[in-house]
């Protein structure tokens, strides 16, 4: 289940989905404000890495990448708005460190989802995209977060009769790392190459299971599959994994044999969910090339509601496969990501893969402030 620290109730007290503040809205681009962050348990400050965040917002501190990926708390902005000395309304639930960032999100009430492409992770925010109405969200059109979350392993270049190990994919643990075949963190390693110029596969992206290791036809090294990473429910939440890079021998350019970016990470809090469109966090498939890239893994997918209609597999966390490598190794594919619901109410409809489905009664929002349980009573 969620801790209490994971929803909106927690700074607006009985106000699970919101207080609609910001009225009825179509979004057709992305909603959120992201800041780079640093802040230490148990204390209110937060030092952002900018100054795009208002005092009154209602945001998410999210450990991206680094020590405590998938870590992540909603929070209020009590005072210091506008600057990057930020005083948050509770104390943090965790510390975050380098590689973590604060999004902020509007109180919307009535919410429809027209047709947009979420804002990439570039290293330092990105990657995040969380959509809050009061009263419901519905859809217009398809919100795709498919390859916007760790970056796959690309962008080597040489010349000459050399072994050249690829580069290993971005993951919880890093960023992309040159000549490298084991894994970062959930991130594919690179792959290797073996006597008599051949180059093996680079291994795919982990998220919900680990990442596929490339193969190696003769010997060497295949790129190692990025680690399992995040939980079924979400309350560790991750990005999908990158696929590393095709290993290489001999001449080669940038850009060939690159492994897929991973997925990136939708949060919808909303009394009522109903889906006629796609919600996508896809990983994306390794490149083909001497060798294969690996595939990047799929994202994060994350449901507080009432209740929810959610179509025939409309959100989808698919892997990416991992390239083919013709007579070298072929990439490893990607994981699946991971899709999480918790609702008060009933929730209809099914999901690629399969959502994790948690049952909270305090999902219900209460007008005299508070909500109360009936257990409370027995």
């Amino acid at each position: 289940m969620l801790a209490d620290s994971q929803k909106i109730s927690r700074v607006l007290k009985g106000k699970p989905f919101g207080n609609g503040s910001a009225g009825d809205v179509t979004i057709s681009a992305d909603p959120n404000t992201r800041e780079t962050a640093l802040g230490t348990v148990d204390t209110t400050a937060l030092t952002a890495g900018g100054t795009g965040i208002a005092d009154g917002d209602v945001v998410m501190i999210h450990q991206t990448r680094g020590t405590g990926a998938g870590q992540w708390e909603i929070n209020k902005v009590a005072s210091g708005g506008g600057t990057v000395n930020l005083v948050m309304k509770k104390s943090l639930a965790y510390t975050y460190v380098a590689g973590a960032q604060i999004v902020s999100f509007p109180m919307n009430d009535v919410t429809t989802i027209n047709a947009f492409t979420a804002t990439a992770w570039n290293g330092s925010k990105g990657g995040l995209t969380i959509i809050c109405g009061r009263t419901s969200i519905g859809t217009g059109g398809n919100l795709i977060s498919s390859e916007k979350g760790f970056r796959g392993g690309s962008g080597h270049a040489g010349s000459g009769d050399t072994d050249f190990t690829g580069q290993a994919a971005e993951g919880t643990t890093g960023g992309p790392t040159n000549a490298k075949y084991t894994a970062n963190g959930n991130g594919g390693g690179g792959g290797g190459t073996s006597s008599g110029e051949t180059r093996n596969g680079a291994g795919g992206g982990g998220h919900a299971n680990a990442g596929v290791t490339g193969t190696r036809p003769v010997s060497g090294s295949g790129g190692v599959g990025g680690a399992i990473a995040g939980v079924a429910a979400l309350t560790t939440m991750v990005m999908g994994g990158g696929g590393g890079e095709q290993g290489f021998w001999g001449s080669w350019s940038t850009g060939e044999g690159e492994g897929g970016n991973g997925g990136g990470i939708v949060v919808l809090i909303s009394k009522a969910v109903t889906l006629t469109n796609t919600i996508a966090v896809n990983g994306e498939a390794g490149e083909a090339f001497w060798s294969g890239g690996g595939g990047g893994a799929g994202g994060s997918v994350l449901v507080q509601c009432e209740t929810a209609i959610l179509g025939t597999g409309k959100i989808t966390a698919a892997l990416g496969a991992g390239g083919t490598g013709g007579d070298d190794g072929d990439g490893g594919a990607g994981s699946v990501g991971r899709i999480a619901v918790h609702h008060s109410d009933t929730v209809t409809g099914t999901t690629n893969p399969t959502f994790s489905d948690t049952t909270d009664d305090t999902l219900v929002e209460s007008t005299s402030g508070g909500a109360f349980l009936l257990s409370q009573f027995v």
